[in-house]
């Protein structure tokens, strides 16, 4: 004879206490979290080397990088200067073109995308102070029992009821 739901509940039940949305019992949790965490930067960083690798391989490419270096584009002098040979030489020389050269070079459609992803980079980053600066200190010092990176949440902070 089949088990009904309602005989399966207690069993389902038991199986859902041992599931926790944030377990503070165990000392090794902030290890692990922290290992969790370096482990993510470390796969980030390999993934952000290789792929820094394969385009600096690959940049000297005619055909995918360099495709403003075409005649119609050298013969209404909108070419960007050229990047040196060396490794991430490019960087300097992207950093030193003015401003009305990019607008002259790309036209004003990309122009205004890069300064909108600038200012999108300056709001991050004053966000991103004010979360480090205030924020971080706060949460730190709550009146929980957060231990390892939890500490740094706002689960550490507890209501003023309890």
């Amino acid at each position: 004879m089949p088990r009904s739901i309602a005989e399966d509940l207690p069993l389902f039940s038991r199986l859902l206490s041992h599931r926790r949305l944030s377990s503070n019992d165990d000392g090794d949790d902030s290890i692990k979290e922290s290992d969790q965490l370096l482990n993510t930067f470390y796969i980030n960083m390999i993934i952000f080397c290789v792929l820094l690798v394969v385009f600096e391989f690959v940049r000297h490419f005619k055909s995918i990088y360099l495709n403003r270096r075409k005649r119609k584009f050298i013969q209404t002098n909108r070419v960007p200067p050229a990047p040196g040979k060396f490794p991430l030489s490019w960087v300097y020389t992207v950093l030193t073109i003015p401003q009305e050269e990019v607008l002259r070079m790309v036209g004003l459609d990309a122009y205004m995308l890069l300064r909108f992803l600038l200012l999108c980079l300056r709001i991050a980053s004053f966000f991103a102070f004010f979360g480090v600066i205030v924020l971080a200190p706060v949460y730190h010092n709550g009146r929980g029992n957060n231990e390892g990176w939890s500490s740094f949440t706002i689960a550490n902070v507890l209501d003023s009821d309890g």
